[in-house]
């Protein structure tokens, strides 16, 4: 059961109907504040979540407004190409397989070389995002590692083995499919040259046309959607465990963990289709909870500063459901670190919630500014993740108000 109008303003929120699309999309929202504090302030760059087939960088969850003047950060958000637009797979076809990935870095080197004009200090960049952008960042941590730019890393939800995307294959069977809808050839035609004909006549039709040929109607299915990440050992590469095991990623600070319930989420979305509380416990453990501890561990093993976390709260105006419960969903989380949660549920924090919030904000905002220290430091002096024994994860908001 729905908990009120607030669930429905919060999954609004979640993939916004009224946004303008164009498929002029590569844009960066950028939020600062007159000089007062730092002369050149640390860097926040959002990554959007969406399962790399939805979202946007202009939500009302993760308005940066707050983050950037309370904290004395420059926040910004960056928008990147999405479903087919973005990860078209198809290897060897002299398109980028995922350009989405590529707009992520393109992004970064933007803000490297424009964000002192905003008061932002390009040696304190951080990225964060979640669920598909924190699986974004964490692929960055991986192709970049000769040349990082960043300082930081705060995946929150999500990591490059929290997915299990499909081979390019699936994805070249669905630009078979959807190539077939619009009348461009089908995968009767394997050859090199119908599928340049195939992209030659794609690329006529109009950005809506092709989105509404992408549509999947299946809820679970559609989370990750046709078009998704593939490696092109460059971006995304093919074995993961192997490249952690050995270190090769970018070795920055690195601050990531997950929620409680982030089923609480996928619950609401999947309806009507069901599944037991077992099948969500072994969901969020699988996709969420131990991938985010063995991102952490890998950093740990190579001597690089690694912090886990673990959200658990739950509050009136950010509950999706209340029988059974959403808990800590997936992105219950983003509000807070915003600071966005009352104008993006329409309702009033409780006081616990309030203080909560200004912690979170404080802590990533602290990270961006002293990645290396800041949680070793007072006020917090946290754990640095171990991987082993109760504090090797410390709880974000154990209150349920």
């Amino acid at each position: 059961m729905l908990a009120s109008n607030t669930s429905h303003r919060l999954l609004a929120a979640l993939s916004p109907s009224d946004h303008i699309q164009s498929e002029d999309c590569l844009h960066l929202n950028i939020w600062t504040k007159p000089q007062t504090g730092e002369k050149a302030k640390a860097v926040l760059v959002w990554i959007h979540g969406g399962g790399f087939q939805g979202g946007s960088p202009n939500n009302p969850a993760s308005i940066g407004q707050y983050l950037a003047y309370y904290e004395d950060v420059v926040v910004v958000s960056a928008a990147y190409r999405l479903n087919i637009f973005g990860f078209p797979g198809l290897p060897g076809a002299g398109i980028p397989q995922n350009a989405g990935l590529l707009d992520q870095r393109l992004a970064v080197e933007w803000v490297r070389d424009n964000i002192a004009s905003f008061g932002g200090d390009p040696s304190r960049i951080t990225l964060f995002g979640q669920s598909a952008g924190a699986a974004g960042i964490d692929y960055y941590s991986y192709a970049w590692k000769n040349d990082p730019i960043v300082a930081g890393f705060i995946p929150q939800s999500g990591t490059v083995t929290s997915f299990n995307y499909p081979p390019a294959a699936k994805n070249t069977a669905s630009w078979w499919t959807t190539s077939a809808t619009l009348g461009c050839g089908n995968s009767n035609s394997t050859t090199t040259t119908a599928l340049a004909a195939s992209i030659v006549c794609l690329r006529k039709i109009s950005f809506r046309a092709l989105l509404n040929a992408t549509i999947i109607t299946d809820p679970t299915a559609a989370t990750l959607g046709n078009f998704a990440p593939t490696a092109d050992n460059l971006t995304v590469f093919p074995e993961y465990f192997s490249l952690r095991s050995t270190g090769q990623f970018i070795r920055k600070p690195y601050f990531t963990g997950s929620n409680a319930f982030e089923a609480g989420l996928f619950r609401v979305l999947y309806a009507p289709i069901t599944f037991t509380d077992r099948q969500y416990d072994l969901y969020n453990l699988g996709i969420f909870t131990c991938p985010a501890g063995d991102a952490a561990a890998a950093r740990t093993a190579h001597g690089v500063p690694a912090w886990h976390y673990r959200y658990f709260g739950e509050f009136p105006n950010l509950r999706l459901t209340l029988n059974p419960s959403s808990g800590a969903w997936h992105g219950a989380e983003i509000q807070m670190v915003f600071g966005t949660s009352e104008d993006a549920s329409g309702e009033v924090d409780t006081a616990p919630e309030s203080v909560i919030g200004r912690v979170m904000r404080r802590a990533w905002a602290d990270f961006a500014k002293r990645p290396g220290s800041t949680f070793d430091e007072a006020p917090y002096r946290w754990p640095r993740y171990t991987g082993s024994g109760k504090k090797s994860a410390f709880p974000l908001s154990m209150l349920s108000c």
